[in-house]
């Protein structure tokens, strides 16, 4: 449910109780440049600078890929990006775009002659074109609303997207007084309160502009993809009875000219992403098997199609026990599955144990082959002439884009993105240990010792816990702990039980029981540190975001041994919280019930059940406009500890919701106080 990672800032960057300690299994020390300036560490200024990949997309005849680029507008204190035109045969990389209100999900025409992609303008999103062959960027069409996604149809004079139907200029200011609801799915966190307008599928004829609604019903449709023979398109939509009360939703057919849905997928989890194949009979997607389960494996699927005759799907990835994720651990996007050109492969990105890699699937048999793989993140893998193009980071190098051949004999580098910057900044090492937890459970976690390490001496340590739960912290370039060891920090980082990644056992450990199944193994990773002689056991500290919040709110009603504790976006009260968050779906599959059938549970699992027991000085960093974890759940636990007497202190950034990417200065500000206050604590 709660996503939101420390150590990641959205969009633009990578980014308990004491008990016997068990013998650590392994260290690894993951590698850093050999080379390099070492003239000064990262600090929280340095946000700013950092330009990420957004997407990836090849042309039809993959001579070339165009490339989204992530950067931060400074003026407009916002997240921007800009498309890019790569060669790979060449490397050549030259910039298409730049606006102050970046464009997003670019698209090759199917001739290879344009390139379509999202525009926020002044009043809506709107599907753009750029001729390649030179002049300037102009709608395709004209449509009075928000376009959220689009596809092209193959002969290119047609599109189709996905918005909600656009809002009579006459009834515009009487509707934005109040809203009304009979539903129980009525807000979302980064939108808000929902008007009660549904998401369809619409055509835009670009010759004539026309632009004609094909979908009906109380439904949302999204991720569109045409048929290479125009006919068809697939999309998703949760069709269930009880749409607000599950997270369901399956692949569809519709004719392109309108009429009766053909179902292809039916299970009971997350359906997204359909691609069809080149020669249009067989449909591939990603879908999720087990009802509710937010971070349950997404496996590659697919069905064969004649026309509205639909073979039984097949799932090809059930037997990794990993699951396919999305383009970039970072930015997300979707671009999985990709077919080959003969339409005898599909290519993935699968999480393991930390990393990303990136797998070719064999349509028939599904038999998965390893292509590039390591102690690192493939991001955007992307077929090409000659081979794939793809992103690449690891613990001492930020994202690049870069070209792998066929044969995959060597991966070669072609941009530079952060070079200018990067040299300067001194990398510090990132170790991986894996320990056995309290109850003897394999943990894998990572530490980032501090600038002029010296043995023997123990450090003040800086325990940094995930969002999710169910999520991970990669082997990838970590902003936040390079910040912290380099004033002076052990930072120590772990993927606990609950983590994706390491299989449907280890994610279904924590259940339900929030910070209550995973407190050992935070508190063993510490003193496993501790036993090490790294740590100082008088000298620790605290930290996480969202469920690495919820977590942080309830080590400190359990534990003394923190000398400071920041949380950031969590969850005190699930009871109070229940009904004003916008997921009461979460709660109450994971609690087994809502708060009156079993009010005991929710009592238990809250944080503020044990608020007495408090002693650890905590600062509450939130955002005002957050609907995932509700602002009222820093206040209330920061309220409390005042009126008891511990030092505490309740940050709001009024516009930021849970993910914190409203305004560009407010993930680096927030950084920074909680590095101030670790540093008072010390």
């Amino acid at each position: 449910m709660l996503a939101n990672t420390y150590g990641v800032t959205p969009k633009v960057m990578t980014m308990v109780f004491r008990k016997r300690l068990m013998l650590v299994l392994v260290v690894v020390f993951l590698p850093v440049s050999a080379v390099r300036a070492q003239t000064r560490a990262l600090t929280t200024d340095d946000y700013r600078r950092f330009r990420s990949i957004q997407s990836i997309e090849a042309s039809p005849d993959g001579k070339l890929a165009v490339v989204g680029i992530g950067t931060i507008d400074t003026v407009a204190d916002a997240y921007t990006s800009d498309l890019w035109l790569l060669t790979p045969a060449t490397g050549d990389f030259r910039q298409l775009t730049r606006t102050a209100a970046g464009e997003s999900d670019p698209q090759f025409s199917p001739d290879g002659q344009r390139i379509g992609f999202l525009f926020s303008g002044e009043d809506h999103t709107r599907v753009y074109g750029l001729p390649l062959a030179g002049g300037a960027a102009a709608p395709l069409f004209d449509f009075d609303g928000d376009v959220e996604a689009f596809a092209w149809f193959p002969d290119g004079k047609r599109i189709v997207f996905t918005a909600a139907d656009p809002i009579p200029e006459d009834s515009a200011d009487q509707s934005s007084r109040f809203h009304q609801y009979t539903r129980t799915y009525y807000k979302v966190n980064g939108s808000g309160f929902l008007d009660g307008r549904y998401s369809h599928l619409w055509v835009a004829d670009l010759a004539t502009g026309s632009v004609r609604r094909i979908s009906g019903g109380d439904y949302d449709y999204e991720s569109p993809a045409v048929s290479p023979d125009g006919r068809w398109i697939a999309f998703v939509s949760n069709r269930s009875t009880d749409k607000d009360e599950n997270r369901n939703s399956d692949v569809f057919l519709i004719p392109a000219d309108s009429g009766a849905l053909v179902q292809v997928s039916r299970e009971q989890g997350t359906a997204d992403h359909p691609a069809w194949s080149p020669d249009g009979h067989s449909l591939a997607w990603l879908e999720q098997t087990t009802r509710n389960n937010y971070g349950g494996h997404a496996y590659l699927w697919t069905a064969g199609i004649r026309g509205s005759e639909v073979t039984p799907a097949r799932n090809l990835t059930l037997g990794m026990d990993r699951s396919v994720t999305e383009g970039s651990y970072e930015d997300g996007g979707a671009p999985y599955p990709r077919w080959s050109r003969d339409g005898r492969t599909l290519y993935v990105a699968i999480e393991d144990k930390a990393r990303v890699h990136a797998y070719a699937i064999d349509a028939a048999s599904g038999t998965a082959r390893l292509l590039v793989g390591g102690d690192r993140l493939v991001e955007f893998f992307t077929p090409v002439e000659g081979g794939f193009v793809h992103g690449m980071t690891d613990p001492s190098h930020l994202d690049d884009i870069y070209f792998t051949d066929a044969g995959l004999t060597a991966s070669r580098r072609l941009t530079h993105l952060n070079d200018d910057w990067f040299k300067d900044i001194r990398v510090l090492p990132t170790e991986r240990f894996v320990f056995r937890s309290a109850d003897g459970e394999p943990i894998e976690g990572f530490v980032v010792k501090p600038a002029g390490w010296v043995p023997g001496k123990r450090y003040p340590t800086i325990l940094g816990i995930h969002g999710g739960p169910q999520w991970f912290y990669p082997v990838s370039y970590h902003a936040a702990f390079q910040i912290m060891a380099g004033r002076g920090y052990l930072a120590v980082y772990i993927n606990p039980r609950g983590s994706t990644g390491y299989g449907m056992r280890f994610l279904d450990l924590v259940g339900g029981r929030y910070a209550h199944a995973d407190d050992q193994d935070f508190m063993t990773a510490l003193d496993t540190l501790i036993a090490r002689g790294w740590a100082d056991p008088s000298r620790l500290f605290l930290y996480g975001n969202s469920y690495g919040g919820i977590a942080t709110d309830w080590l400190v009603t359990q534990t003394h041994r923190f000398r400071a504790a920041a949380s950031g976006s969590g969850v005190s009260d699930y009871t109070a919280s229940f009904g004003v968050d916008d997921d009461h779906i979460e709660w109450v599959e994971s609690m087994g019930g809502t708060p009156w059938q079993v009010p005991e549970t929710y009592r238990k699992q809250s944080p503020m059940t044990y608020i007495t027991q408090v002693t650890t000085p905590t600062i509450f960093l939130h955002g005002g406009q957050d609907h995932i974890c509700p602002t009222g759940e820093s206040e209330r636990m920061y309220l409390a500890l005042r009126l008891l007497g511990v030092d505490s202190k309740l940050v709001i950034f009024p516009d930021e919701n849970h993910n914190f990417d409203a305004r560009a200065s407010s993930y680096p500000e927030r950084s920074r106080l909680v590095l101030e206050w670790f540093d008072q604590h010390l």
